[in-house]
């Protein structure tokens, strides 16, 4: 979309006093507070991937907001200000963003929940489609089970006996909150974006899982193949045209997750 079809978008919705999203009249659910559920949780704990799924696709959710929001992908005016994890973050009050940001997430969290997937990218991309930042979601860590077993207990040996495993809520929340944080710091170490940008998500899915049954419909498979982008997020140095820089580990419980941005040195030679 240009500059001229955004104008026109923020003076409709600043002239109409659009509905935030979240509200009844946009057809779209605002951010749980509390994202799990009771059967997902035994006290303030998650204790099945059910839950840690739900939650995590929450802050995914969140996650993907704030990016879009301080890479400027869509002008700040069609933002709102909410409030997550006790923090403030910025959310998208167009409804059909808001609406493809959701179902991004949710099929996201269907191949998790199935132990499929490597990692998650965010993946900005210039006007004629070239990368060129990734913000990338490790979750290859995250306990697998049986797809019938999603709601079941997480017990440490897996095999139904054991001491139980449980990921605080608080504890989580709080990491999630600094991630937030982190990668709205991260767009001061970034260089500028040309205009025009947009974005898509792309999944890695773990050796050997199956590829998604509707994929025809709701992902574009690609072959296996070298990543042409090197991940080197430990040590932050460039390789291969590629700058990397860590954000944040994670380690709460049965959740571990590694999340770092990479930039493409295409940016460069771009008007911005």
């Amino acid at each position: 979309m240009n500059d001229s079809n955004w104008e026109q978008v923020v003076a409709e919705i600043l002239s109409q006093n659009a509905e935030p999203v979240g509200s009844p009249n946009d057809g779209v659910d605002a951010p749980l507070n509390d994202p799990a559920g009771g059967e997902q949780q035994l006290g303030d704990r998650l204790t099945t991937i059910a839950g840690l799924v739900e939650t995590f696709v929450e802050h995914l959710e969140v996650a993907i907001h704030t990016i879009l929001y301080d890479r400027e992908i869509y002008p700040r005016q069609l933002f709102m200000a909410t409030r997550m994890y006790n923090t403030a973050v910025k959310m998208c009050r167009v409804p059909r963003v808001a609406r493809y940001v959701r179902d991004v997430v949710e099929q996201v969290g269907q191949q998790l929940q199935e132990g499929n997937v490597k990692v998650v990218s965010i993946v900005i991309l210039s006007e004629n489609r070239h990368p060129l930042e990734r913000f990338s979601f490790n979750v290859s860590s995250f306990p697998q089970v049986e797809k019938d077993r999603a709601h079941a207990l997480l017990l440490h040996n897996n095999l139904g006996e054991g001491e139980l495993v449980g990921t605080s809520l608080a504890e989580l929340y709080e990491q999630f909150r600094a991630l937030i944080m982190q990668i709205s710091a991260c767009s001061g170490k970034l260089g500028n974006l040309p205009k025009n940008c947009t974005w898509t998500t792309s999944v890695e899915l773990i050796e050997g899982s199956n590829s998604p049954k509707d994929h025809t419909r709701n992902w574009v498979v690609s072959e296996r193949q070298k990543a042409s982008w090197v991940s080197n997020a430990m040590t932050g140095l460039a390789s291969g045209g590629v700058k990397s820089m860590p954000l944040r580990s994670i380690e709460a419980g049965a959740i571990g997750l590694d999340v770092w941005v990479e930039e493409s040195n295409v940016k460069g030679k771009l008007p911005v």
